[in-house]
């Protein structure tokens, strides 16, 4: 993997105009331009927290394949549903690894 091994936090600071939540350790910002709390401001910290979770919910789907995979290479199987989640956990870590 490429990316910046977690743990990965938020911390919200003022700035001249605003707040910015840096995520960290990665020294990225989401800038709230404007000193009044709005929805647009609770999206932006919803989304810092979401990205600075990234780190997380990569390792906890990888453990999730290696977990699906041993189940289907004994007795009969995983269930249809889990073969399904299987693909769609496939799916999103293929998302978040894909190199350029």
């Amino acid at each position: 993997m490429k990316h910046t091994p977690g743990p990965w936090l938020v911390e919200t600071v003022k700035t001249s105009i605003g707040h910015a939540h840096k995520i960290g350790p990665i020294n990225t910002c989401i800038y709230v331009d404007h000193r009044a709390p709005t929805e647009t401001d609770s999206k932006t910290a919803a989304n810092a927290r979401l990205i600075a979770a990234a780190p997380d919910m990569l390792e906890t789907l990888l453990e999730v394949e290696e977990y699906l995979n041993d189940r289907a290479d004994v007795d009969d199987g995983i269930p249809d549903a889990a073969m399904r989640l299987l693909v769609e956990v496939k799916a999103a870590i293929a998302k978040a690894t894909v190199s350029d």
